[in-house]
Parts: structure tokens; sequence; C-alpha cells
């Protein structure tokens, strides 16, 4: 059987891939297909806004996992690419809604996502339903065919034709990459030093990510060896290579972590934080003789 689709693909711009990452990319361009040819969504605000949940979404985007799909949401988000509102919050329903924001500077130009012409369903154009109004299927739940696609490094291929099946492809090297960037760059901006993203450096980093341990974690233990180390002759070791191997981050973490709750003391006060913390089991209580109020003594 050919691989190659009988159908016109539905292409994201390598451009805007470039410029915001593939996966994102990927899944703006998903939203824009919901938002501008099918009859889902609803319009509220001024603004058109379509929701699924993330196991919805992950049907869409078969060769990713949740979190992956998880991360494209969130990072698009952060980018101001999108809105994200719990727009049913008074009926008690937290489901998330999304509407792109067309406004951002880093669609325009070349940028911007172009409409998918050749969408079998029907125009959305006269159809919109207010959110105000009855109720509102899923956006999965649309009177459309569902979407398979099939990825390659700069495209996303969509088509109604289940024939070609996407083969599973592990976390995507560009998210691993760019979340490499954010540890080595916050690690150079606390430490003042100028680690490059050469191997002997992102290739802790990227390995640790994919071990499951979040930028925010790694970020945290450089934060927290910086004030235990900073003064004295460990603090040559704030690189990548001590930090972020198996045999050291776990336990860096874990001390990091309690330095987080307990507020990020300065160093100058860890000793007295332990001591507070900890009862000195060689002390005896002496036994209260005070007489009790009421009685006599």
């Amino acid at each position: 059987m050919s691989l190659l689709l009988k159908v016109k693909p539905l292409v994201i711009s390598p451009a805007l891939a470039q410029r915001i990452g593939l996966n994102e990319a990927i899944v703006l361009q998903q939203i824009c297909y919901w938002l501008e040819d099918t009859t889902s969504g609803v319009e509220h605000d001024g603004k058109r806004w379509i929701y699924n949940t993330i196991e919805d979404w992950n049907e869409q985007f078969p060769w990713w996992s949740s979190d992956t799909v998880k991360r494209a949401l969130t990072s698009l988000k952060k980018s101001g690419l999108i809105y994200v509102e719990q727009l049913k919050k008074t009926q008690h329903d937290r489901t998330n809604f999304y509407a792109i924001n067309h406004a951002n500077p880093l669609l325009a130009d070349e940028g911007k996502l172009p409409s998918s012409k050749d969408a079998s369903c029907t125009h959305r154009k006269g159809q919109a339903a207010l959110i105000d109004k009855g109720s509102l299927t899923p956006s999965m739940g649309a009177n459309c065919t569902r979407l398979t696609e099939n990825t390659t490094e700069n495209t996303t291929e969509i088509t109604t034709t289940p024939s070609c099946q996407v083969a599973s492809q592990p976390d995507d090297e560009w998210s691993v990459v760019n979340r490499s960037r954010e540890v080595l760059r916050h690690l150079n901006k606390v430490t003042g030093a100028k680690h490059t993203e050469a191997q002997s450096s992102m290739g802790h980093i990227k390995s640790r990510l994919k071990d499951a341990f979040t930028v925010e974690e790694l970020c945290l233990v450089v934060d927290y060896k910086h004030v235990h180390w900073e003064g004295t002759e460990e603090y040559q070791y704030m690189r990548p290579k001590t930090l972020f191997i198996p045999g050291n981050l776990p336990g860096y973490l874990q001390s990091a972590a309690k330095w987080d709750k307990a507020g990020r003391p300065p160093r100058s006060e860890w000793n007295a934080l332990k001591r507070n913390m900890q009862r000195d089991i060689t002390v005896i209580p002496q036994p209260d003789s005070s007489v009790p109020h009421g009685f006599r003594g």
C-alpha cells in the first residue's frame, strides 16, 4: 500500500516552526483548523473559542505523549499565541477553551497561518454558537470527519484517509533542545558563566529532561547549589557535568526542594534552621512541678 497521500496535505509554515518550535506550530495550526474550517467552537468576548480535553487533543496527535501535548499548549500560552480561559466556570465546568491571538507579532508576515481551504467541512460563517445559548458539544464531536495527522520534519499532513498509519515517535528533539537551552541560560545567568551549547553541557541537561525531570526542577537545583557553594572552592563545580549527572541530581533536588519550601533562606541561616527543625534527643525534658490553676499547693 502506498504511503503517498491522495488528498492535499495541510502544511505548516517552516518559518513559524523555526520561530516558535515544531510542536507548537503543529498544535497551533490544528487549533486554527478547528476555529476557521469547522462549525465547532463558540463566540465569546469578540473571539472565537474551541475546546478539547487533553485526551481529545492526544487522539489528534497519536505520535506524542499527553505530556508533550500539554507542554506545547503551555508554551503557546506563555508565548501569548493563544488565550486559555474557563468560559463556563460559573457553571462549575472547568473545561479549558482556546482562542488564537492573531495580533501576536510572532504570527506576522511569513508567520501568519493560512486557512485550510480544502477542508471537507461546511464553512462556519453564519453558524457561530454563542456561549450563553444552549449546550455545546465537544469540539471532537463536531460534524466533521476525525483527522489523522502524519508529521514530517517541516509539515503536518492531515487527511481523512486512515490508510497511512502513523509510527510512534519519541518526544520531539526540538522540544528537548529548547527546554535544555532554558536551563543552560538560567545557569549562565545565575553564575555569570558562559557555558556553550556544546554536547558536553547540553548532553547532560537533555538526558535528565528525557528522564522526566522538569526545567523548573533543574533550575531549582542551580539556584540551591549557587547559594550552597558561593564563596567556596566547590563553586568551580557549578557546571552541567556536576549538577545534572544521574548520581548527583536526585540528592541535590531533594535538598533544593526542602530549601525552597523553607523560603530559600541564605546559607548563613542554614545551621540555625536545622537546629529549629530537629530535636536534640540527648536533652532530657524536666518534669513540670508547678501547681495547676485551681488546686492548692
